[in-house]
Protein backbone atom coordinates (compact mmCIF):
# COMPACT_ATOMS: atom_id res chain seq x y z
CA UNK A 1 0.00 0.00 0.00
CA UNK A 2 2.79 2.54 0.73
CA UNK A 3 4.60 1.60 -2.29
CA UNK A 4 1.22 2.00 -4.83
CA UNK A 5 0.46 5.57 -2.94
CA UNK A 6 3.05 7.28 -1.51
CA UNK A 7 3.54 9.49 -4.63
CA UNK A 8 0.08 11.02 -3.47
CA UNK A 9 1.20 14.44 -2.06
CA UNK A 10 -2.31 14.62 0.09
CA UNK A 11 -1.14 11.72 2.10
CA UNK A 12 1.21 13.54 5.42
CA UNK A 13 1.11 10.41 7.52
CA UNK A 14 0.92 6.67 7.43
CA UNK A 15 -1.27 4.49 10.12
CA UNK A 16 -0.63 1.03 10.91
CA UNK A 17 -3.32 0.29 13.26
CA UNK A 18 -6.42 2.60 13.39
CA UNK A 19 -8.54 1.87 16.62
CA UNK A 20 -6.47 -1.32 17.43
CA UNK A 21 -8.34 -3.34 14.30
CA UNK A 22 -6.26 -6.08 14.03
CA UNK A 23 -3.30 -5.53 16.67
CA UNK A 24 -1.60 -7.81 18.21
CA UNK A 25 -1.10 -8.49 22.21
CA UNK A 26 2.81 -9.03 20.58
CA UNK A 27 2.84 -5.52 19.18
CA UNK A 28 4.10 -6.14 15.62
CA UNK A 29 3.93 -2.06 15.21
CA UNK A 30 7.71 -2.22 16.66
CA UNK A 31 9.09 -4.28 13.56
CA UNK A 32 6.50 -2.30 11.04
CA UNK A 33 6.76 0.85 11.88
CA UNK A 34 10.42 0.60 10.46
CA UNK A 35 10.02 -0.95 7.70
CA UNK A 36 7.00 1.67 6.67
CA UNK A 37 9.33 4.06 7.07
CA UNK A 38 12.00 3.09 5.49
CA UNK A 39 9.47 2.50 2.18
CA UNK A 40 8.67 6.34 2.97
CA UNK A 41 10.67 7.99 4.65
CA UNK A 42 9.47 11.33 3.89
CA UNK A 43 6.31 11.31 5.80
CA UNK A 44 5.35 10.51 9.74
CA UNK A 45 4.13 7.40 10.85
CA UNK A 46 0.93 7.12 13.70
CA UNK A 47 1.52 3.48 14.30
CA UNK A 48 -1.31 2.87 16.96
CA UNK A 49 -4.15 5.47 16.43
CA UNK A 50 -6.83 4.94 19.36
CA UNK A 51 -5.75 1.72 20.62
CA UNK A 52 -2.61 0.39 22.55
CA UNK A 53 -0.05 2.69 22.00
CA UNK A 54 3.73 0.90 22.68
CA UNK A 55 5.89 4.11 20.72
CA UNK A 56 7.01 2.66 17.46
CA UNK A 57 5.55 5.95 15.57
CA UNK A 58 6.69 9.36 15.31
CA UNK A 59 3.69 10.57 17.22
CA UNK A 60 0.73 9.43 19.30
CA UNK A 61 -2.56 10.55 18.35
CA UNK A 62 -5.24 12.26 20.85
CA UNK A 63 -8.03 9.62 19.72
CA UNK A 64 -11.53 10.51 20.77
CA UNK A 65 -14.85 9.29 18.92
CA UNK A 66 -17.85 11.75 20.00
CA UNK A 67 -21.42 10.47 18.58
CA UNK A 68 -24.06 12.86 18.49
CA UNK A 69 -27.60 11.28 19.60
CA UNK A 70 -30.50 13.98 18.60
CA UNK A 71 -33.37 13.82 21.09
CA UNK A 72 -35.63 15.30 18.99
Amino acid sequence: MVEQHRSFPSIYTWVIYNEGWGQLESAPETYLAPRVLSLDPTRLLNAVSGWTDHGAGDYSDNHHVSYFCSLE
